[in-house]
């Protein structure tokens, strides 16, 4: 059942990560309702995606986010039914 996840991952604040987290949405083929760059203290970032999908696909995607380097933390923060 397609439901809608809210992804959050911390980390470095760079470019090169938004770009890949958008990449493993896009080559699953989720749709993604917005993701979202936010800074923190220093150059630490926040990184959101609100994105429908079935759950096995959001955590194979988690699980793929985990690898990113300059990430620290990928979490599912909020699942809607």
């Amino acid at each position: 059942m397609i439901r809608k996840f809210i992804v959050v991952a911390e980390g470095e604040g760079r470019l090169d990560i938004v770009s890949r987290v958008s990449m493993l949405f896009l080559q699953r083929h989720v749709d993604v309702e917005s993701l979202k760059y936010l800074p923190l203290d220093g150059c630490r970032s926040r990184y959101e995606v609100c994105a429908l999908s079935h759950e096995n696909t959001i955590r194979q995607i988690l699980g793929q986010m985990e690898h990113i380097e300059g990430l620290d933390k990928v979490i599912v923060e909020n699942e809607h039914k």
